[in-house]
């Protein structure tokens, strides 16, 4: 009840928060839906619900990362992350808290009623490890006792989690006979390339940028490939590459987009986006950077192509260039959006399941 519960009131709490960046949050088969879920099982179950204490004298806000989300103070949205107060997450442990108390203490209750006088709550199960739970149910037990006139102790069953742990650290002495870091999966970069600049184009149909005039082939580039032979290092950094969009002169703002795929079959890069090749490859992520201050600033200025011949094409216009680059960090994929030799933005995605289990 107390982890179903929770969630699914972290859920409601997401659900309001981003309903109105449902329209750009959401394209392919990327849903709101499966957003949040994400957000839940890779945010809020490894972090939130083991470590989040409601005693906290701090109390330090909660950011949840989420890839694409654009900055908004008022919302509480900032760097990729939606902000949650700490009083908003306090709230919704009380609510089931109350509920896991009110539980406890009816049973002790009825037993009492019965001749039996307990003397020891056994608190087990994977939410046992909260901190909140254990200060809360502590509290109310000291209550509880004084009122009955004998003392009801807590106690925390972690000798599973110990053995857990035992093994873990087994485990990290011993990595030479563990599994491999190598990836069952394929992670890449949409990329628009100058047609015909790679033999992989091939009879791909180019389409013309309406801006600066120029044909390109909308590919993606494979930075990490599944069941490659080398084993990927704990920190491992891929070939740093150049992202570069166009925009009009009038257009408000400069945000570039980098879209990030997953296959659990391409390895070739360059090949079209629409190649059987990549027919199995979904997309799982952006990157979005604001670059709007280049031409705010005056840091670069609007011009046509020229060709080789000399003659110009397209329309007046900005292009931004940057580099992007990538990382694996643990089990954690990483992109920073680099200008000027300063990380301009950052995002991460976890990529544990590509790893065989056992995998650090």
């Amino acid at each position: 009840m107390t982890s179903s519960y929770l969630n699914e009131a972290f859920r409601k709490l997401l659900h309001e928060r981003l309903e109105t960046e449902r329209d750009y949050l959401e394209h392919g088969r990327i849903t709101l839906d499966g957003i949040i879920e994400n957000i839940i099982i890779n945010e809020f179950e490894y972090k939130t619900k083991r470590r989040f204490d409601i005693y906290d004298k701090q109390k330090m806000q909660e950011t949840y990362y989420l890839a694409g989300l654009e900055n908004d103070r008022r919302k509480g949205f900032w760097d990729s992350c939606i902000i949650v107060p700490h009083k908003q997450i306090e709230d919704i442990f009380l609510t089931c808290l109350t509920q896991i108390a009110a539980i406890m203490e009816a049973q002790i209750e009825m037993a009492r009623a019965k001749g039996v006088f307990v003397d020891k709550v056994v608190l087990v199960g994977g939410f046992a490890g909260s901190p909140s739970l254990r200060e809360y149910l502590i509290r109310h037990l000291d209550s509880l006792s004084d009122r009955l006139g004998f003392d009801i102790e807590l106690v925390a069953r972690q000798n599973k989690i110990a053995a857990v742990a035992s093994g873990a650290v087994l485990r990290a002495l011993n990595k030479e006979n563990g599994p491999k870091r190598i990836l069952r999966s394929s992670y890449g970069i949409r990329r628009d390339e100058p047609h015909h600049i790679q033999k992989q184009h091939g009879t791909a149909k180019p389409f013309r940028d309406p801006v600066d005039g120029l044909l390109y082939v909308r590919t993606i580039d494979w930075v990490l490939k599944r069941d490659d032979k080398n084993a990927l290092e704990p920190n491992q950094i891929c070939q740093p590459f150049i992202c570069d969009h166009t925009f009009r002169v009038n257009e408000p703002r400069f945000l570039c987009q980098e879209y990030l795929y997953v296959s659990d079959s391409a390895t070739e890069s360059h090949y079209s986006i629409n190649s059987p090749r990549n027919r199995k490859a979904e997309e799982i992520g952006r990157i979005v950077v604001d670059f709007t201050f280049l031409r705010d600033q005056g840091l670069i200025e609007a011009k046509r192509e020229t060709l080789a011949d000399g003659r110009e094409v397209g329309k007046k216009h900005y292009r931004v260039a940057y580099t992007m680059v990538i990382k694996v960090i643990g089990r954690d994929l990483r992109c920073y959006a680099i200008y000027g030799k300063k990380i301009v933005k950052r995002a991460r995605i976890n990529i544990a399941s590509t790893f065989q289990p056992g995998v650090e």
